[in-house]
């Protein structure tokens, strides 16, 4: 009898043991998570501050992973702040910004902050959800709202100028501060749109119909002069017969400017256009399909990268005075965009083609794996025996 009392005791004592062990890295009173792994055999150099796109869906990730579980623990869209996302250790909490959550489609996207991504080992995040927890509002939040800004603070450094998911339905012309930026600089978006939103590339995007649709966004301040900067965005153009810009900046009608467009008398190029120093990448846009596009300039060269893979460089400096911005059309109001764009994102450096590819690959949601479903080790069970 006493032996089996001293055996029942080791083994209780053991359990414990593993259980508390289990509790020191699962974040306090969240009942279930989801381990998510990046995938570094698409990192190529280790990155730091990089927000991350999770993608909550039946079919997510590299693996097509249902996650569905997701949603049926929360239920709706009014719990969607009731999550958490942690580092591997599974309690120090990353930054996250809803772009979009539709409980009905059980379909969601998040933009999650993540330090440090190394290129020789994966890197693991968890994903909590409770919906007997509060909304996580400390650092989780929708565009725009509390601190879900913190998601594209780079370190301290803040190289984001402007972030717009391009995910609002147009309000009407005139509309003030409609297409949110979700950096801290709060570059909003007046809109002069027509045109309705439409499912995007990442949640929704906004279509712009090639006569007078355009984006204007009056407060920025970005890079002047010969300073590194970063125009990246997603597109999907139309046939057309007409010259159209995607994204402008400078002075309207003065020859000092720094413009991304496509030249359609030149067969659909691509062209970053300044006055007297335009440059012809050479890369004909397809029609009708989504790529990513995304332009680099380190003060004496600049780079085009399509679909995370580099394509064509030049040596080239552009001396752009800021006067005014506009996505979807030219300065003099003219040569309006028709197509669809998603995510445009300015940045103040001149961001490696580790941090462009890495882009990429997140947001066609090829960079993370889903593991499964689990519990919180609360109570423990051993040979029917509850300790």
């Amino acid at each position: 009898m006493l032996k089996r009392i001293l055996i029942l005791t080791i083994v209780a004592v053991l359990w414990l043991a593993i259980g508390q062990e289990a509790e020191a890295d699962w974040l306090n009173g969240w009942d279930k998570r989801i381990k998510l792994t990046i995938d570094h055999n698409d990192i190529t150099s280790g990155l730091s501050y990089f927000p991350i796109l999770i993608h909550l869906s039946t079919s997510s990730g590299r693996n097509s992973d249902d996650v569905s579980c997701v949603f049926d623990e929360l239920t709706s869209n009014t719990n969607r702040k009731k999550i958490a996302v942690t580092k591997s250790d599974g309690t120090t909490q990353r930054y996250v910004e809803i772009e979009k959550w539709d409980d009905p489609n059980e379909q969601a996207w998040l933009w999650v902050k993540v330090p440090d991504i190394s290129w020789a080992q994966d890197t693991v995040l968890y994903l909590y959800y409770d919906k007997n927890q509060a909304d996580n509002t400390t650092y989780v939040d929708d565009t725009n709202i509390g601190n879900s800004y913190k998601v594209w603070n780079d370190g301290g450094y803040n190289y984001f100028k402007g972030v717009w998911h391009l995910k609002e339905n147009a309000a009407g012309t005139g509309t003030a501060d409609l297409y949110k930026d979700s950096t801290s600089n709060n570059n909003d978006g007046n809109d002069y749109v027509s045109a309705t939103g439409k499912s995007g590339k990442i949640g929704d995007a906004q279509q712009f119909d090639g006569i007078d649709d355009y984006v204007d966004l009056p407060g920025i301040s970005f890079p002047s002069g010969n300073s590194p900067r970063t125009v990246c965005f997603w597109i999907n153009d139309v046939p057309s017969t007409n010259n159209h810009y995607i994204f402008y900046y400078g002075k309207a009608s003065v020859n000092n400017r720094l413009s991304i467009c496509i030249v359609n008398t030149a067969g659909g190029k691509l062209m970053a256009t300044a006055y007297g120093n335009d440059w012809d990448t050479g890369y004909v846009l397809p029609t009708g399909v989504w790529k990513h596009v995304a332009f680099t300039f380190d003060g004496r060269n600049i780079q085009l990268y399509i679909d995370g893979s580099f394509e064509a460089s030049t040596a080239k400096t552009y001396d752009t005075i800021l006067d005014k911005a506009y996505i979807g059309c030219h300065g003099d109001k003219i040569a309006f965009f028709e197509g669809m764009l998603d995510e445009m994102r300015l940045s103040n450096t001149a961001r490696s083609a580790a941090w462009i590819k890495a882009s990429y690959e997140s947001e066609i949601d090829h960079l993370l794996d889903f593991g499964s479903e689990e519990v919180a080790p609360n109570n423990a069970i051993f040979f029917g025996i509850d300790f």
